[in-house]
């Protein structure tokens, strides 16, 4: 074996001699031997220099010789199992030459042919760096499938090379020859070659950064339809063919693997799906597609690959515009949902499937099972957030689209673990908030979202990510709504009241926020005193009146921060500098929104519960004549009226003291003309009798109403008009009141 050298003057001479020499004898028996004396005496550049010494050799020789070599380099590379030495030996630089050249002599031969690029294929597949000439590799590759285009191993085993190469050099081979190896390619389709629509999508995901190429490639695999979609187009065209391949081979693997990637790359093209002028057939093909992606993932036996590169083909379809997907809604939702039913483990399909939802927000009976499948089935934090905002955008289709979801019994309770296994994640925590608030239609779905421990999360969420205004807004919506049916000891339990207010004071430039904030606790107070006193003692009071003086412009601030406050000050006592505050605030929105009936209602009825004593109020003059104000500017609403009355018949006496307040002609008007415009109201008529009669325990105050002509009459039929209620007060108001006036 050692002495097995070659030179140029040998081989020379055995050429010439037409003979082989005793050395290339000893070649020959070694080939012909068993594999173990091969393996342990003959190396691959042994071969190599026999081929180059001997390029027309036999067929048979070369066949076996090319065999051997073939075997030789899988096993130098661990692809057999042997107890043989591995020849790790590097091979001589002319290696490709001297295959060329052998194939060369042997052009028509089918058999050399195949087994020389079988033996390129594994020399290359093993070691990139055998193949840095590409060049002379892809014109042998082309030569050798052109010669034989009918053969279909050979056209299977060149594609097969052609991927192989095409994993590290595709930029470089679509500018070989002007672009053969991609002809050779699109020609190999006809013999529904998996190879080839491998080395077609590795080339034309190369080729996306020159349009040009990228073009010559789509037409190329175009021109091999032979169905309806001829002529639409060369996208249309080339997804005619792959779709084509596929029908033909639905039980092959690699087919349908390849085929999806190679649509998924076709259907990435949005400025081509733009373009298309041929919508109808793209939309016709859409169709088609679906409808082979069903029959043939739905089989138990479908490998996850097939599953993988299906999802990923639908998630690039998803994207289409609504125009091509109208229709197909739910063929579409029912192949995604089985397709994850089929792999609840994988997270690729986990993710593109829960893609695929959120495009199209197309929804079926297994739609929430899928998705809150992936939310259980995945710690992973990126899983989970697609899923939930999925769910989220599900909800926004709409009330029919919220009924649907909740038919799953697990909606609310995956939604709580998911929050309660990604406490840290803005994205799902906001999803999860909006998600609850817009499910929590009735009671009974309050009561389902408390029971699972939906309102602790919310509080929790509130706490872990105060600073973050998106969470925080959500959180305190999604309170809001089920706080009414909460248990109160789970609210104090969860600090309720402290976690709110620390959102708000973390977020005070935020309108959006302290809008929120007010809301949610009015909705604490209203049915709990004991969270009233909680929110007082934590500084509420504080907090609400700071944020509607620094949002006094807007008016839903105003209300909701009146509201909170009314709320607050209900059967609770509260300090004097408290109620002073919240007196001013409530001033200064009505001042700030006179016009508005909402804010004046709500804002008269928390003076008439602020109000219990004038000295609290700093300039109780300004709030007298913001009162009258609104009775004014408000005339024909009842309610604003009524609000108006009984906050000043608080304010018109101080119990300690027994003084009353002075009003003004104009004031009395006011009063009168309340009284006219609400001639059958009875509460209107009793309140503006019972203020007038307080108001009459202050001389001057007489003497105005005395000069008034209207207010006698107004008071008489009063009396008439609700005889039993009014006559008593009526009676001691004509005592009150000047004689000559009656």
């Amino acid at each position: 074996h050692q002495s097995l050298q070659f030179d140029d003057s040998t081989i020379a001479s055995e050429r010439n001699g037409q003979q082989l020499t005793a050395k290339m004898h000893k070649v020959e028996c070694m080939m012909l031997g068993p594999d173990s004396d091969f393996n342990e005496s003959l190396t691959c550049n042994d071969i190599l220099q026999y081929m180059h010494a001997n390029p027309s050799s036999p067929p048979a020789l070369i066949l076996l010789a090319l065999e051997k070599l073939c075997y030789s380099r899988s096993l130098a590379h661990g692809i057999f199992d042997s107890a043989h030495s591995r020849d790790l030996t590097k091979l001589n630089e002319n290696w490709i030459e001297v295959l060329a050249a052998t194939m060369s002599n042997h052009s028509s031969n089918e058999m050399v042919q195949l087994a020389a690029l079988r033996t390129i294929w594994s020399i290359v597949a093993h070691d990139s760096g055998y193949a840095s000439e590409i060049t002379l590799v892809c014109r042998i590759l082309v030569n050798t499938m052109e010669t034989h285009r009918h053969a279909k191993r050979i056209q299977q085993c060149g594609s097969g090379l052609a991927a192989c190469l095409a994993s590290n050099h595709a930029s470089l081979m679509l500018s070989v020859h002007s672009g053969a190896v991609v002809e050779r390619m699109g020609e190999a389709l006809y013999f529904n070659s998996p190879s080839a629509l491998n080395a077609l999508f590795k080339l034309l995901m190369a080729s996306r950064q020159s349009n040009a190429s990228s073009d010559h490639l789509i037409e190329t695999i175009g021109r091999c339809t032979n169905r309806e979609c001829r002529g639409g187009g060369i996208l249309t065209n080339a997804m005619d063919t792959i779709l084509g391949v596929m029908s033909d081979c639905p039980k092959h693997t690699g087919v349908q693997i390849w085929a999806c990637w190679l649509l998924w790359v076709l259907f990435s093209h949005e400025s081509r799906l733009n373009s298309c002028a041929s919508r109808d057939l793209l939309s016709t093909l859409i169709s088609n597609i679906l409808r082979h992606l069903e029959a043939t993932t739905t089989s138990p036996r479908t490998s996850l690959a097939v599953h993988e590169s299906a999802i990923c083909l639908l998630s690039s379809i998803s994207c289409c515009s609504d125009d091509l997907l109208a229709g197909k809604d739910e063929v579409f939702s029912r192949v995604v949902a089985g397709i994850m039913l089929a792999q609840p483990k994988s997270r690729t399909i986990a993710m593109y499937g829960c893609n695929c939802i959120s495009n199209t927000l197309f929804i079926q009976d297994d739609t929430a099972s899928v998705l809150l499948g992936a939310m259980r089935d995945f710690e992973d934090e990126a899983v989970a957030d697609i899923a939930i905002n999925s769910i989220l955008l599900l909800t926004k289709k709409g009330f029919q689209a919220i009924l649907t979801l909740l038919e799953n019994d697990r909606l609310v309770d995956s939604i709580v673990d998911c929050m309660m296994k990604h406490p840290n994640s803005s994205s799902v925590q906001i999803a999860a908030c909006d998600i609850l608030s817009s499910i929590a239609l009735d009671t009974i779905f309050m009561m389902n979202i408390c029971s699972h421990g939906g309102a602790s999360r919310i509080i929790s969420s509130l706490y872990n990510l105060s600073e973050d205004s998106l969470v925080v807004g959500n959180a305190l919506m999604a309170l809001s709504n089920i706080i009414g049916v909460c248990d109160p000891a789970i609210l104090q339990e969860s600090k309720a009241p402290e976690r709110i207010l620390c959102a708000m004071e973390a977020n005070q430039m935020d309108l959006c926020i302290q809008i929120q904030g007010a809301t949610a606790l009015w909705n604490l107070g209203s049915p709990h005193n004991n969270l009233k006193n909680e929110i007082i003692e934590f500084g509420g009071i504080s907090t609400i009146t700071k944020a509607m003086k620094f949002f006094v412009a807007s008016k839903e601030m105003q209300e909701k921060g009146i509201i909170a406050l009314w709320t607050l000050s209900s059967l609770v006592p509260l300090e004097p500098s408290a109620i002073s505050r919240a007196i001013e605030a409530v001033a200064d929105a009505i001042a700030a929104h006179l016009l508005s009936a909402g804010i004046c209602k709500h804002g008269l009825g928390a003076l008439s519960t602020l109000a219990s004593s004038k000295y609290v109020i700093e300039d109780v003059d300004t709030v007298i004549d913001l009162i009258f104000s609104c009775m004014w500017m408000h005339a024909s609403s009842a309610t604003v009226q009524q609000g108006a009355l009984s906050a000043l018949s608080k304010i018109s006496i101080d119990p300690p003291t027994n003084q009353v307040f002075q009003i003004t002609s104009n004031d009395l008007d006011v009063l009168v003309n309340t009284m006219r415009t609400h001639l059958d109201d009875k509460c209107i008529q009793e309140n503006s009798i019972v203020l007038i009669r307080s108001l009459a325990f202050c001389p001057v105050n007489v003497k105005i109403m005395g000069q008034n002509p209207f207010l006698m009459g107004l008071i008489k039929s009063s009396m008439s008009n609700f005889q039993g209620s009014l006559r008593v007060n009526v009676e001691v108001l004509l005592r009150l009141l000047p004689s000559d006036n009656q």
